[in-house]
């Protein structure tokens, strides 16, 4: 079945009872729907009940807002002949004027009128028949658009007489004729001077012998399309009294059925043959200029145009409940790469679908379908069941970023919208870190990312890490061989970097029993030891215990950074009460002389809940500053409060949210013990990866599987794909080899292309291949013979070069002199000139310029350049120095403006 522009017509291979609809071309709210006979609806905008609707005679429910009344029937005239095909005239005199095929080959006018009383009536044409000798059915019938009286009738095939006919009907549809009652019985007119009769001549006779499968005008003009059995598509201009002996133009092919053309760019022609759909341009009519093969065994029975939303093209399959849109780009003709464009833009549209969502207990296959000519994106379609439904197609708004936070997008009438994405992007953010240098330098990053919390800690831990590594802190755990690995501290506590990959258990001593902590101030804890555990502390930045004076520098930097909060809670937490209350009366001296009263009263207040504070006396203690430790918005301090109140404290301090990871992990490693510590660990990674937070991977580390899923859950959380890169690039080649480490960097690269930042992407690809040697950026270009379409250079597939391919030594390739022949040898053409010293270009790997032509890279110098535009070039050398002083292309007769095609190059030249 297709149906273009309200018409609708049947291929063979159609079962004759199935159900066809088309729209009104004259009225958005009218269609006809005909089986055994023809029948007008109206759509009715109302969500009525299904009650209600079964009391509305020959109603048929369209969707839920809406149904479909009928207006009128056509009386069912030959109980012997099916009905096959239908065509809607466009003719705005009679508004509801049909041609009609049937199967045994007869084609009858149908007409309905308005009476006095404004409704719908069936009105009988006096000569409204043409029947052919023999019985063959009729394949197709079509109305003309331009001409509404021009009818184009397709046969099947037969003996004598042709199965395409284009036929005036103006005798037989106008009432008013003088001849009318003389034409009562006479068949219809054909285009020429006799009228046509069956046993005469007809003035051409372009499908003789053979079937016509379906036609199609070209819209708004006199041309038509038919496609032949005889798998030919033949196009005829029928204004043209000479040329309609022949076929003005012919392809050979067997997609034969189902011919549309598009109603927006009237070039455009479309056609079926099983599964295959091919795209056809009539200015270069000897092949299709895309090909379009859906899954197997199915077949394509109807394709339609949309009327309204340009280059969207409806496809239906047999037995298929849905119907699928394509959304086909605009390609000039005779460009080369049409075919690649429409192969490549097919790739990602082709299984876009549309389904249909039938009201029965089971989806039943569609049959046909309709677009409405004049309502944008609205469909109709007929199911096996001679159910219909109305249908909206959304179809899809293709997006791209511009350049400089903005969106581009396409309407649907065709035209270019462009918006400014005033909210926060991370593209925009992406590429602003890329020019300020954010690379895998974790120092300098800090100075990048800004006031960004979460990527803070991170490049703050990863910088820690480096300089214990640099200090050899962690030899003891990690050994000498494992540098260059990233772990965490679930990976240390679990021994995975011990001989024999068992972590030692921790051994319990009371806080009291440190020499470093005073036992008259400090509540009596049991602290844990290992070295995996001291390990871990040094990991999450926080002192060791074993070294004199560190804690004392450690709370002094703090203090420096005036984080007097943090700097008393760690001090508390490694039984240092006096010390902590120091650090909160200088901060409160600090905050009030920078004006900060709040903070300066809120220091000082709890500065003395904490002096007041002995183990002696801690149930007094506890009651008097219950009270206080509520107004405490500080986490630090209230998980000061709650360590010093001993009844759950530990759990209270691993809750405080406030707190940040690493202090978390510091203190459960100093105060629980082996099975709590694995229990806390294990649900702390499981909500690190279920947030994305980044900032947790000092707990899962790099080289661990568990912490590329807490990354790729940071990418799916903010889609920031170069932090994902520059983090895991620091474990490399400790990285588990997996995809997704790639793909990431290709991404990566893909941006930086796309921002035009060449040197940040050479850089990652220089640092990528430093951080892992078995990392080979990809080739994106190499060189073929215009002769013999073979390499004459590396194959980037496998990296061996052409000489080995060829036989040659390895990186020695059977060249010529100077290697300024191809290397093929069936094919040892020269290889081309420099359109400047006229020298052939070589592939050797040793510069033949003269001396007084060397630069400070002399295979630089002797590169391939050419223009992607006219094609021209020569040595790298020669063309930046002609593009120096000049701005046409060097050869004569070209007036190529190669320099000013490319901003960066025209930069580069200049320096």
């Amino acid at each position: 079945l297709i149906s273009t522009h309200g018409s609708c017509t049947m291929s063979s291979a159609r079962s004759p009872a199935r159900c066809q609809v088309c729209w009104s071309p004259h009225d958005e709210r009218i269609f006809a729907r005909s089986a055994t006979e023809l029948k007008l609806y109206m759509v009715v905008q109302d969500d009525v009940k299904e009650e209600r609707l079964t009391e509305i005679p020959s109603s048929l429910r369209l969707s839920d807002a809406c149904y479909a009344k009928q207006i009128c029937t056509v009386p069912e005239e030959d109980a012997h002949a099916a009905l096959k095909c239908v065509s809607w005239q466009h003719q705005p005199d009679y508004p509801y004027s049909f041609a009609v095929g049937y199967n045994n080959g007869r084609v009858a006018l149908k007409r309905f009128t308005i009476n006095d009383s404004g409704a719908v009536v069936y009105a009988p044409l006096q000569a409204q028949a043409l029947n052919p000798r023999g019985h063959r059915g009729c394949t197709n019938v079509s109305w003309n658009t331009l001409h509404p009286n021009v009818l184009a009738v397709g046969l099947e095939r037969s003996r004598n007489d042709s199965s395409l006919l284009v036929l005036d009907t103006s005798v037989a549809c106008d009432p008013t004729s003088a001849e009318r009652h003389r034409q009562i019985s006479a068949p219809l007119k054909a285009i020429g001077d006799a009228p046509l009769q069956m046993e005469s001549k007809i003035m051409f006779d372009p499908g003789s012998n053979e079937t016509t499968c379906s036609l199609s005008w070209i819209p708004a003009t006199m041309h038509i399309a038919a496609g032949m059995i005889s798998k030919t598509i033949k196009i005829y201009d029928l204004k043209d009294d000479l040329a309609r002996s022949r076929p003005q133009m012919t392809a050979i092919h067997k997609a034969v059925n189902c011919l549309s053309f598009d109603p927006k760019l009237h070039h455009r022609l479309v056609s079926s043959a099983e599964n295959m759909i091919c795209l056809w341009d009539t200015r270069n009519f000897t092949k299709p200029a895309f090909t379009c093969t859906l899954k197997p065994n199915t077949v394509i029975t109807q394709l339609e145009w949309s009327p309204v939303s340009p280059n969207c093209l409806a496809i239906l399959t047999n037995e298929s409940p849905y119907l699928q849109l394509m959304d086909i780009p605009f390609a000039a003709s005779g460009s080369g790469d049409v075919e690649i464009l429409y192969n490549d833009y097919f790739q990602w549209h082709s299984r876009d679908r549309m389904p249909y969502s039938s009201r029965a207990a089971g989806r039943d296959a569609l049959v046909s379908f309709a677009w409405n000519p004049i309502t944008e994106n609205t469909l109709i379609a007929a199911s096996g069941s001679g159910d219909l439904q109305l249908i909206t197609a959304h179809r899809k708004i293709p997006l791209t970023w511009g350049g400089s936070d903005q969106v581009a997008f396409i309407s649907c009438h065709g035209s270019m919208c462009a918006s400014h994405q005033h909210s926060p992007d991370i593209a925009m953010e992406m590429k602003r870190r890329a020019k300020l240098g954010y690379g895998f330098n974790p120092s300098e990053n800090l100075s990048v990312v800004g006031p960004v919390q979460s990527l803070r800690q991170l490049w703050l831990w990863l910088e820690l890490y480096k300089r214990l590594l640099k200090e050899d802190k962690l030899v003891s755990v990690l050994g000498r061989k494992s540098h260059g690995s990233v772990p965490g501290v679930q990976s240390i506590l679990e021994g995975e970097f011990s001989p024999k990959r068992t972590c030692s258990l921790a051994t319990p001593k009371s806080m009291h029993h440190h020499s470093s902590i005073n036992a008259a101030e400090s509540p009596d804890f049991v602290m844990y030891h290992s070295q995996e555990r001291d390990a871990c502390v040094l990991l999450c930045g926080w002192p060791s215990l074993d070294v004199d004076g560190d804690l004392e520098s450690f709370l002094k930097r703090e203090e420096m950074e005036e984080n007097f909060e943090r700097a008393a809670a760690i001090a508390v937490f490694h039984g240092h009460v006096r010390r902590a209350v120091t650090s909160l009366r200088d901060g409160a001296s600090l905050a009030n002389q920078q004006g900060e009263g709040a903070r300066s009263n809120m220091l000082s207040m709890i500065s003395l809940g904490v002096a007041g504070y002995s183990p002696n006396s801690a149930n007094l203690w506890q009651n008097t500053c219950a009270s206080m430790k509520k107004d405490i918005k500080n986490p630090y301090l209230r998980a000061a409060f709650s360590f010093l109140s001993g009844e759950d404290s530990l759990l209270s301090v691993l809750k405080e949210s406030g707190i940040s990871y690493q202090d978390r992990v510091a203190f459960a490693c100093h105060f629980l013990d082996d099975k709590k510590l694995h229990q806390y660990l294990s649900h702390l990674t499981s909500h690190l990866i279920t947030g994305g937070h980044i900032d947790g991977l000092f707990v899962t580390g790099i080289s661990h599987k568990s912490g590329l899923d807490l990354i790729t859950s940071y990418i799916d959380m903010t889609s920031d794909i170069q932090t994902a890169c520059l983090v895991a690039g620091q474990a490399m080649p400790f990285t588990p080899k997996e995809k997704t480490v790639s793909s990431w960097f290709e991404s990566y690269s893909e941006l930086l292309d796309q921002w035009r930042l060449w040197h940040v992407r050479a850089s990652l690809d220089i640092e990528h291949k430093k951080l892992d040697s078995s990392h080979r950026p990809f080739q994106q270009s190499h060189l073929t013979c215009s002769y013999c379409n073979k390499s004459i250079g590396t194959r980037p597939e496998r990296g061996v070069s052409i000489g080995r391919q060829f036989g040659g030594e390895r990186g020695q390739a059977p060249t010529g002199p100077k290697g300024t022949v191809c290397p093929n040898p069936n094919c040892r053409k020269p290889l081309p000139r420099c359109a400047l010293c006229l020298l052939n270009m070589s592939i050797s790997s040793e510069s033949h310029l003269p001396e007084s032509q060397s630069v400070g890279n002399e295979k630089f110098a002797a590169w391939f350049t050419w223009c992607q535009t006219c094609r021209h070039g020569g040595h790298t050398l020669h063309i930046v120095e002609w593009f120096r002083e000049h701005q046409e292309c060097p050869v004569s007769g070209c007036n190529c403006r190669c320099i000013s095609l490319d901003g960066m190059t025209a930069s580069v030249v200049k320096e």
